[in-house]
């Protein structure tokens, strides 16, 4: 199962469902964990491993925490290129040089 386009919290919870119907595939806590990462983008999988999880439950909250820094930083890139398209915009234009000024 791959997070594809869902966020975070809804592949989870469908991990979660699909898990509990088939107990006997991830009998110990490591191999849920190894299971659920399989299906995280590359950037929140790193993060969720080097955060050194012990539980499901605890790599699921790292793996929220991890989409909600990334929304953020999305958004923080978003929002400074908006300034500088407008700062660009207010800037008075600059006369371009000819070949005999060069």
């Amino acid at each position: 199962m791959k997070k594809g386009n869902l966020p975070v919290s809804e592949y989870a919870k469908q991990f979660l469902e699909k898990l509990s119907l088939v107990k006997h595939l991830a009998p110990d806590e490591n191999t849920k964990i190894k299971a659920y990462l399989k299906g995280l983008p590359v950037e929140i999988k790193t993060s969720v491993r080097i955060s050194r999880v012990t539980t499901l439950q605890e790599a699921i909250e790292e793996s929220l925490r991890m989409e909600d820094d990334i929304t953020q930083a999305r958004e923080e890139r978003y929002q400074a290129g908006e300034r500088r398209k407008r700062e660009e915009a207010t800037e008075p234009s600059r006369p371009t040089k000819t070949n005999d000024e060069k």
